[in-house]
């Protein structure tokens, strides 16, 4: 490419002009652009040697923009992108870049699960065994599994559009992965089972009532 270019610098310091340039060099099948970008540079700096730097400079995706995301990541990872992307007035395929490219950030569901105290946990987990050796000695068919779901008022989670931006899915950030949800909010119970034979009917259970052994038993189990 230097000699080129010195081809072209040769001529031009003999008076060519620009067209005679292309038409003499037309075997190295240059074009009327590449000598005009090299006639320029020689005048403006006196040199051939391609000046480093040039070109579109990056504005969306530049450092300072990088440390702004990561600072709003971390005082919130819950934020969305396209919000990011209007309150940093940049396109959204360039907040993409950043958190998928400098940040190496990905976007993960958060879950619902239950707000369950350390002793709700033993216990859930003795069950979870004993289930295991009933699987393994075949009683399966005698046990029947009933829930009451509680469906109360409280903010709704998309499970498909909400999501939250880390580096990784771990213990630490393991509070901003979860949506809670917490006992006697307004809210309505209702009660279903299964059994090996099939299921039963849903039941809805009264508001204020107390579920205690003698209502399970007669106003539930006999009904169904």
């Amino acid at each position: 490419m230097d000699f080129k270019r010195n081809s072209v610098i040769a001529l031009y310091l003999e008076g060519k002009s620009q067209p005679a340039i292309v038409r003499e060099l037309n075997h190295h099948q240059l074009n009327k652009v590449f000598v005009n970008r090299t006639i320029t540079r020689y005048n403006n700096t006196s040199s051939i040697a391609k000046r480093h730097g040039g070109g579109h400079q990056k504005t969306a995706t530049s450092r300072e923009m990088v440390q702004k995301v990561k600072k709003r990541l971390e005082r919130n990872p819950r934020q969305s992108a396209n919000q990011m992307a209007k309150e940093l007035q940049i396109s959204k395929c360039s907040i993409r870049r950043i958190l998928k490219n400098n940040l190496k950030v990905k976007p993960y569901k958060i879950q619902k699960v239950h707000d369950l105290t350390p002793k709700q946990q033993q216990v859930r987990l003795e069950r979870a065994k004993e289930l295991l050796r009933f699987a393994e000695s075949g009683q399966f068919p005698n046990i029947m599994f009933s829930v009451e779901k509680i469906f109360p008022i409280k903010q709704l989670v998309n499970s498909q559009n909400d999501s939250v931006y880390l580096t990784d899915r771990s213990y630490e950030n393991l509070s901003h992965r979860l949506a809670t949800s917490r006992q006697h909010p307004k809210q309505i119970m209702v009660w279903a089972a299964v059994t090996a034979d099939g299921r039963s009917p849903i039941v809805f259970i009264e508001p204020g009532v107390k579920v205690n052994a003698k209502y399970y038993r007669e106003d539930i189990l006999e009904v169904v």
